[in-house]
């Protein structure tokens, strides 16, 4: 079974993860999970109803669970509009703490595979769920009618065949066009950034509540309140579609100054206030504020905190190249000679990934956000059939009318830097909405310094002194980029 939400509710996480189920009148079930998700189950698609409500939150409140009950359907209410329906939804931050809860007796951390499944449902979208493997051409079975189904629920077009539940040539067309439309890259293949995305854009404004919380609330729905915001001249920062504390600030700012309640919550009366306004606004190219207030805190690399990822890793190996050059392997060499460069130079800096260890884009960034880094640094190389193929390029956070500015100027020096320093082709910068990019509330580029399959750029890399050359320009990129700030 599945929610609207689209979260893989079954009968492995009923084993690992719940704590208490409640039945209601006439079949009706709320059931409690320990990784932060409730799920109410309606037979027959019946609705639920008030009464229904206030015979669970009783029930609930007699149970191991405590008062806690009322926060926990009121917030189940607000998330399904007043109502709770066959949903999942999350429940408030702090509801359950880490680690074994003495109330209920029941370890959260029991499982490795339990614990896996419960980050990638935290860190997710408000619908939460992360595709466990990449899903391409050929795959059939539920994951591919989910997305069928979520592509044409966006009206993309998949064949005569329709929503089939096999991944054939115009359901990859259709998740390309959908790549191409997020700024993914367009590879047909639906990993957990696109599947992210995929899940995201299906978030209508006014379907559910919108307010700060732990994981952040994200959507299409929240994109759409960040755009408003920032037409209207409040600074929620990125428009991104993450629920951060600058989007509540924004909101609350928003609310204040058009005489709403100041709750922080995107509910019916302030939807309505912003699109009034909206309408009444003069139509024109838009200014919106850049990430980091578009400018980094330090002039210089002492003190600056900066965090450095080598991107692929473990069975994620990348492209193989020269003399047969993991791609992974590069990434890392490079990323600890930038390191190691930065920290001479008086930096803060922490390496993402240390060893060969494979990471989602998710993971990734939850463990940077740890170290609060003012400049996130990805590092990957190239890979093509042709080995002729060659050059440097840098990415930045970009969306459909958002443009990250501080992300864009230092893509910009970096690849100046490898093009003047390394006689590299220029591939230019380019803006992108990668996982990389996108979830870090801070200066953020992706740099691809060569192709390890051509032979001279990654013949080079073969080489201590190949590595170092490539580190040296991106450092220079990064000083070129504080002395012009």
């Amino acid at each position: 079974m599945a929610g609207r939400a689209g979260l893989p509710i079954g009968s492995w996480r009923e084993q690992q993860y719940e704590t208490h189920r409640v039945v209601l009148p006439k079949g009706a079930t709320l059931i409690l999970y320990t990784d932060g998700l409730y799920e109410a189950r309606r037979p027959g698609g019946r609705m639920f109803g008030e009464e229904e409500l206030a015979v669970a939150v009783r029930e609930v409140a007699a149970g191991p669970l405590g008062g806690a009950a009322a926060r926990l359907v009121a917030a189940a209410r607000a998330h399904a509009g007043g109502r709770l329906a066959d949903d999942v939804g999350w429940w408030p931050s702090g509801f359950l703490p880490r680690g074994r809860d003495q109330r209920l007796g029941y370890n959260t951390a029991a499982s490795p595979t339990a614990e896996r499944a419960r980050r990638s449902h935290a860190r997710g979208s408000s619908a939460g769920g992360v595709v466990v493997r990449p899903v391409s051409r050929g795959n059939r079975g539920k994951e591919v009618l989910d997305i069928q189904k979520r592509l044409r629920g966006l009206d993309f077009f998949l064949g005569r065949e329709g929503v089939d539940g096999f991944f054939g040539p115009n359901t990859e067309l259709a998740v390309k066009a959908f790549q191409q439309q997020r700024l993914l890259y367009a590879d047909g293949v639906v990993g957990d950034n696109t599947w992210m995305e995929l899940v995201e854009a299906g978030d209508t404004l006014g379907d559910r509540l919108l307010y700060l919380r732990q994981p952040p609330m994200r959507g299409d729905d929240v994109l759409a309140i960040q755009q408003i915001l920032d037409e209207l001249g409040f600074d929620c920062g990125a428009e991104d579609g993450i629920f951060r504390q600058q989007t509540e600030d924004a909101l609350i700012e928003f609310q204040r100054n058009t005489g709403l309640n100041t709750d922080g919550m995107v509910g019916e009366a302030t939807i309505a206030q912003l699109k009034r306004l909206k309408k009444a606004t003069p139509e024109g190219k838009k200014t919106v504020p850049d990430r980091h207030d578009g400018y980094v805190k330090l002039v210089g690399l002492r003190g600056l905190r900066v965090a450095v990822d080598a991107l692929r890793g473990g069975n994620d190996m990348g492209g193989r190249g020269v003399a047969g050059l993991l791609e992974k392997d590069i990434n890392l060499s490079v990323a600890q000679a930038v390191r190691r460069l930065l920290v001479e130079a008086g930096a803060d800096v922490t390496l993402v990934r240390e060893s060969d260890v494979a990471m989602s884009p998710y993971e990734r960034a939850d463990a940077a956000h740890a170290f609060s880094p003012e400049i996130y640094l990805s590092i990957a190389h190239g890979w093509d059939r042709d080995p002729e193929v060659a050059g440097a390029a840098t990415y930045y956070f970009r969306r459909a009318t958002y443009v990250a500015e501080s992300g864009k100027r230092l893509a910009g020096y970096i690849v100046k830097s490898l093009v003047e320093g390394l006689n590299r082709v220029d591939l230019h910068t380019h803006g992108r909405s990668y996982a990389c990019l996108r979830e870090m509330p801070c200066v953020a580029v992706l740099v691809e310094p060569g192709f390890i399959s051509n032979a001279h750029e990654g013949g080079a890399l073969g080489r201590d002194e190949g590595v170092m050359a490539e580190a040296e320009a991106i450092v220079r990129g990064i000083t070129w980029f504080l002395e012009r700030l």
